[in-house]
């Protein structure tokens, strides 16, 4: 394995350069006509076509009162209506039809007011993969749908990322209580200070350095952690960024062929033809039956050829 990790990173090296919720193609007009996007309403997720799993998931859904009965605490009911929250989700994610409508039912439940919750639907086209049209999300770096935003004064508390860590009343208790809370993929926060600070956007960061910091973060970390963060940054247009992240996925997984791929794929946005051909081979040879891989190695050597 150290040999396999080291021809990984004398691979990555000489450049300065499978999960629930990939993307689909799906044209831009056509979303829009599937699904809910930008700022939207608790109406329009009552509406037809919607409603049929909003109301049933709304409706089945009964949060533990014991739990719900906390939050009558003097120094909890006092900080309830000063929070803001902001639920980012895709009407096309199996997991936002499960955690929207419940989380809007114990909100409810709270007592909660309309105006506190900002409801931001996102896409899951290739080019737009988890935007709002008018990218009212982007500020909150989300990675992964459902993501519940706590913010309080202007400033995030915590976030619900996708599930919750045991169930939405006890974290949303624990996150108001300002108790220990660590939120699914916690890598996403370095990523997101990386982000901010400009590690990811500078061409000499190195692809086993931020690996190993995100693996120190999360030893649980996965590869469609990173990849799904890759994908976002990518649809965004920051393919720099985009191209960290999905080096270092490599590194930390060395044997996936989709690692490969979706690096060849970054590699492509970037216009560097041999590398895209190169991480494209190497899928290949993990996977020798990846169709999606043998496709693009066909299209990379063609466009290459006219470069």
């Amino acid at each position: 394995m150290k040999r396999t990790i080291l021809l990984v990173l004398l691979f990555l090296g000489s450049t300065r350069n499978t999960h629930s919720q990939t993307p689909q193609n799906l044209t831009p007009t056509q979303a829009q006509q599937k699904h809910l996007l930008g700022k939207t309403t608790i109406e329009q997720l009552r509406a037809q076509p919607f409603s049929e799993w909003f109301t049933k998931n709304y409706n089945e859904y009964e949060p533990n009162m014991q739990v719900v009965k906390r939050f009558a605490e003097a120094d909890v009911k006092k900080l309830l209506p000063t929070l803001q929250i902001t639920v980012v989700y895709g009407t096309w994610c199996g997991d936002s039809k499960r955690e929207v409508p419940r989380f809007l039912k114990l909100a409810d439940q709270l007592g909660l007011k309309p105006q506190q919750i900002t409801l931001i639907g996102v896409d899951n086209t290739d080019s737009s993969y988890k935007q709002s049209p008018n990218h009212e999300e982007r500020t909150f770096n989300v990675f992964r749908v459902p993501t519940f935003i706590i913010t309080q004064n202007g400033r995030e508390i915590e976030r619900i990322t996708e599930f919750p860590v045991t169930t939405l009343e006890r974290d949303l208790y624990s996150v108001v209580k300002r108790e220990p809370y660590i939120t699914n993929y916690p890598s996403y926060k370095l990523i997101q200070e990386w982000l901010s600070s400009g590690v990811l956007a500078d061409t000499n960061t190195s692809a086993a350095g931020i690996g190993m910091a995100l693996k120190r973060i999360n030893p649980a970390l996965g590869e469609s952690e990173l990849n799904a963060c890759g994908y976002v940054l990518m649809s965004r247009g920051q393919i720099t960024e985009a191209l960290a992240v999905f080096r270092a996925n490599c590194v930390l997984f060395p044997l996936s062929a989709n690692c490969w791929e979706s690096l060849s794929e970054c590699y492509e946005k970037k216009h560097v033809f041999a590398k895209a051909i190169q991480c494209c081979e190497r899928a290949l040879e993990l996977d020798p039956k990846n169709s999606p891989a043998m496709k693009r190695l066909i299209t990379l050597k063609a466009m290459s050829l006219k470069n």
